[in-house]
């Protein structure tokens, strides 16, 4: 039984590295393009297959980097991370690109300041920012009640639960910082098409990034109401706890960009592009009605060539 667990374990890694070296597809790039209400351009195509691609390579690195940090962690100490520290890994990997990608050559920036309201709904700052002010006060709140705890399978005295809590807003602090560094990012001008684009890369990169934060909030609210072994969880501790289980999954789903995917009206604020003809209107299309990308830059042939 465990040769056969090894084994697909074995296969899922294999997927995973492959799928993060090959280039995205159309379909892909459509998706992307639908997703984030980017019109297709024979001048964005690429710019959108590039920031696919980037962000799979680096999110796949990420991964790998959590993992042997994961796997060192638990050689040393008690302390088993699972599968949490490989996602944190994964979806920073994304967040990493994001900060890191080139700039395309511009004839100028644009002066005015953003704010992140331009690239996320209200409703999801909002959701981050009460996730973390909860995370606060029931670190706050363990604190002051004292107790020892049990976190990610490790018994911990009151003050190594509350010091783990701390360790978990101070992450949160660092996402908050990475967020303000997205979106102080100089918003090149190289064309209306491919600055939609971009404008819609910082989009993803920033709900991850929120995702990221809900997902941690939930995880300190989680270390801040254990208990050790068959004690219950009670009162406040017990409903912060029910809440941050329903929330964490909600952040899991933003942190990978599901959501977008899954929900139809879910939608993240585009930038508006004027003067630009959506290839959809003026491209052959495939037998799902959205565009043929087969002959456009960065494209590949039917039998995988380059067009």
């Amino acid at each position: 039984m465990t040769s056969i667990i090894t084994a697909l374990l074995a296969i899922f890694v294999l997927i995973f590295i492959v799928s993060g070296l090959v280039r995205p597809s159309d379909r892909e790039v459509r998706r992307f393009a639908k997703i984030y209400t980017v019109p297709l351009t024979t001048r964005n195509v690429p710019t959108i297959r590039s920031t696919i691609q980037r962000s799979r390579r680096f999110r796949l690195l990420g991964a790998l980097v959590a993992w042997l940090a994961g796997l060192a962690l638990t050689l040393t100490t008690e302390v088993e991370p699972g599968w949490t520290l490989l996602l944190a890994g994964y979806v920073l990997g994304a967040v990493v690109a994001q900060l890191t990608s080139p700039r395309p050559p511009t004839q100028k920036a644009r002066l005015e300041r953003r704010s992140v309201t331009d690239y996320v709904r209200p409703w999801l700052v909002g959701l981050a920012s009460l996730t973390s002010l909860g995370a606060v006060a029931m670190t706050i709140r363990r604190a002051i009640n004292g107790g020892s705890g049990t976190v990610y399978g490790v018994e911990l005295s009151a003050t190594s639960v509350v010091a783990v809590s701390i360790g978990l807003l101070a992450f949160i602090g660092l996402c908050a910082v990475i967020v303000n560094q997205v979106v102080d990012q100089p918003a090149p001008t190289v064309g209306p098409d491919v600055d939609a684009a971009m404008h819609a890369a910082r989009s993803a990169s920033l709900m991850s990034i929120f995702g990221i934060i809900v997902m941690t909030s939930t995880a300190t609210i989680g270390a801040a109401t254990s208990v050790v072994g068959t004690e219950s969880i009670e009162g406040l501790s017990l409903y912060a706890l029910i809440v941050s289980w329903f929330l964490g999954i909600v952040g899991f789903f933003l942190s990978v960009r599901s959501l977008p995917r899954f929900l139809p009206n879910f939608d993240l604020p585009d930038m508006p592009v004027q003067g630009v003809v959506n290839l959809t209107e003026t491209e052959a299309t495939g037998s799902d009605g959205t565009p043929d990308l087969g002959t456009l830059p960065g494209s590949t042939g039917v039998n995988g060539a380059p067009a």
